[in-house]
């Protein structure tokens, strides 16, 4: 999709044009795969019809930002050096994030409609993202600088004939979602794909699954590496490491959901810190 300045606040809108505008021209055809990428929850916060993001900020050199302005991600960075955080920004940072996600959802929306009025067969609708956003946790905004759980943790949909209405709390990959799709079409997976199909947790949630994830992310220079377990006492845990000299960190999700206990130092979680890093290898 053309645009006429980065990051348009209108772009979700323009490709679901083009895309309901392809559907029809193929509305006679057979079956039909449709890959849909939205990119409206994004920096710089401008959700339609914002043109206002401002924020004050006395403690700022500038006194300020602009969260409407793609120049001004330098200086929320820069106001994360701001010790608390200031309230006023990570409130309003949320509050056009939000407002972000419900247009993309509205869009979501005008897509769906469009292809119930202009085709009638059967239909498997998958929702994904592919991060988190950082809202202050940790001392960060934005994404792509840390693997914590704000920014690396997502959400996979399903909806079709045949799949229950329910919740999985399982960790998975979108490594898993090729396998998972191609299994509720009947067709065969590739031998190449190294996801596993989650088919089978549709109908039970508890099944005995290797639910353990593997994530990568380089930025700056610098590569973070993280991994997910469910261990034998039945929590879930999740090992961070980085290549720039800092200490591991190693958290029990279970009952520290928001990754704000370090267990790496501690001698009860050596066992699971030695497996998770020999997973991790």
């Amino acid at each position: 999709i053309p645009r006429t300045e980065e990051f348009a606040d209108d772009v979700d809108a323009q490709v679901v044009d083009e895309a309901l505008g392809w559907l029809e021209e193929e509305a006679g055809g057979g079956a039909v795969m449709l890959i849909l990428q939205l990119y409206g929850p994004h920096f710089p916060y401008c959700p339609p019809g914002q043109d206002d993001g401002w924020v004050e900020i006395p403690d700022l050199d500038e006194g300020g930002l602009d969260l409407c302005d793609p120049n001004h991600a330098d200086l929320l960075r820069a106001a994360e050096e701001i010790v608390p955080l200031p309230a006023v920004l990570t409130t309003r940072v949320e509050e056009l994030y939000d407002e972000e996600v419900a247009a993309t959802s509205a869009e979501i929306d005008r897509f769906l409609d469009g292809w119930d009025a202009q085709r009638s067969r059967p239909r498997v609708t998958v929702v994904v993202t592919d991060h988190g956003e950082a809202f202050g946790e940790h001392g960060l905004f934005l994404h792509g600088r840390s693997l914590h759980r704000e920014t690396s943790d997502c959400h996979m949909a399903f909806h079709g004939d045949g799949i229950p209405s329910r919740i999985v709390d399982r960790p998975v990959e979108l490594l898993d979602l090729a396998p998972t799709l191609m299994s509720q079409l009947d067709v065969a997976p590739s031998p190449r794909w190294r996801g596993l199909d989650l088919s089978p947790l549709f109908l039970d949630p508890d099944l005995p699954f290797e639910a353990r994830t593997y994530q990568t992310s380089s930025l700056l220079d610098i590569t973070q590496r993280a991994v997910s377990l469910e261990g034998d006492d039945g929590h879930r845990y999740r090992l961070l490491v980085w290549d720039d000299g800092r200490e591991p960190e190693l958290y029990d999700r279970t009952l520290d959901p928001g990754e704000t206990t370090d267990l790496a130092a501690d001698s009860a979680a050596a066992d699971i810190l030695e497996q998770l890093e020999l997973l991790l290898e």
